[in-house]
């Protein structure tokens, strides 16, 4: 997840420091460690992989005993206040071993596989809580059908409602405008067997535009492009150049590029049929 922030949160500073992430993982990975209640952790994604910037979020996966989920609810609660404080958006995974072991969990095929990866290559705290979660009795292909069926649905439907969104809906609908394109091109590669666990954002998108049989082989780079630009704008303001107009037209960059984000989701999403 690629957060877009408000002028206002850019030219206060409120946006979180690339050692807020460090802060923030070691004190999850001391929850774990310490706690009797939390089974095991895993941190995965780009904190992980180490190219993780100011608009990175950091994921978290744990697991507990159904008997002990109001002491981890409270442990839980502290590490997401801790994150809000250093405004580093948070994403925890979590559930009882018994919703674990049965289909209500939320890990799919395609999260798993990335899980998975997290797991082999330095994400687990104390033990891996992803031995307690059964698997989602679908294929990886139907997982990622579904997907594109839900992300092309819930991106047509926010460019209709967006003149009507305040604020705040607004600047979570461009996030999940901007992070589209690289999310899609990843999704379309795992769909066709391509392994992108351990892939950065620009390393997928460089496996997408050299796909032979990739349907958007010119849009994808470019439209992975607004992140990257975005990203760019971002650093600078905060590096000390605050210009609240030259960030303001930063975010109308991204809202004008709705209708081709949308087209490129539909185009891929029919390229599974």
């Amino acid at each position: 997840m690629g957060k877009v922030f408000s002028a206002f949160e850019v030219m206060n500073g409120a946006t979180p420091k690339l050692l807020s992430y460090s802060k923030l993982k070691n004190e999850i990975v001391q929850l774990v460690t310490e706690s009797d209640v939390l089974i095991g952790g895993l941190i995965c994604g780009s904190v992980l992989r180490g190219d993780h910037n100011v608009r990175s979020d950091l994921d978290f996966v744990t697991v507990y005993s159904h008997e002990n989920s109001g002491v981890a609810a409270y442990g839980l609660s502290k590490i997401i206040q801790l994150a809000e404080s250093l405004f580093v958006p948070l994403e925890v995974i979590h559930a009882d071993t018994e919703v674990a072991s049965s289909s209500g969990h939320s890990i799919g095929p395609a999260f798993r596989k990335h899980l998975d990866w997290a797991a082999e290559h330095g994400g687990v705290i104390k033990n891996n809580p992803l031995v307690h979660f059964q698997p989602i009795p679908i294929s990886l292909e139907h997982d990622i059908a579904d997907y594109f069926r839900q992300k092309l649905s819930k991106l047509s439907k926010g460019r209709v409602r967006f003149a009507c969104m305040s604020f705040e809906e607004q600047l979570e609908y461009l996030q999940k405008i901007i992070e589209a394109p690289e999310r899609t091109m990843r999704k379309w590669l795992e769909y066709h067997g391509f392994d992108v666990g351990g892939c950065g954002k620009l390393e997928a998108v460089e496996h997408y535009a050299n796909h032979p049989k990739c349907p958007g082989f010119k849009i994808g780079p470019d439209l992975y492009a607004l992140d990257v630009e975005y990203t760019g704008e971002v650093q600078r303001q905060l590096d000390g150049a605050r210009n609240k107009a030259r960030y303001t037209r930063a975010i109308d960059v991204i809202t004008n590029s709705i209708p081709r984000v949308i087209e490129f989701v539909r185009t891929n999403a029919l390229s599974l049929e």
